[in-house]
């Protein structure tokens, strides 16, 4: 099962964010991981607040969980501070975690898949085993 990794923030209500990539992510049958980089305080009708979390804790997280688990893709959300945008940018560097021999490194998108909740009829389809695409 191909595994991709979403960097993004925190949607409470669970219509945007790494709630929604996370649903996207299984309605193509993909194992999802997630690492949210900013939290916020929301329902569905406004944002109350939005809080970065701090590099290094990303950095931990982001070293702790790809030492163990190398996803085959990555999609970038809202990272909200240059702190988190510049961890990001290692790890994508990095192959996310690095690439076994003879395996491309991993895709990368900050497109957003899904800013409301998925349904079957999305546009994105799963296309080689390394590369999530839609119109």
């Amino acid at each position: 099962m191909p595994v991709v990794i979403t960097m993004s923030g925190n949607d409470p209500s669970g219509g945007a964010g790494i709630q929604a990539d996370l649903k996207v992510f299984a309605l193509f049958g993909v194992y999802g991981m997630a690492l949210p980089a900013a939290l916020t305080a929301q329902n569905t009708v406004k944002v109350f607040s939005v809080k970065s979390r701090p590099a290094a804790s990303v950095r931990e997280e982001l070293e702790t969980l790809l030492s163990d688990i190398r996803p085959e893709a990555g999609k970038t959300g809202m990272l909200y501070s240059a702190g988190v945008i510049s961890e990001g940018a290692v790890a994508a560097r990095r192959g996310v975690g690095g690439s076994p021999a003879g395996r491309p490194p991993p895709a990368w998108t900050s497109y957003p898949l899904r800013t409301t909740t998925p349904t079957p009829h999305s546009t994105w389809t799963w296309s080689s085993p390394h590369r999530l695409t839609g119109n």
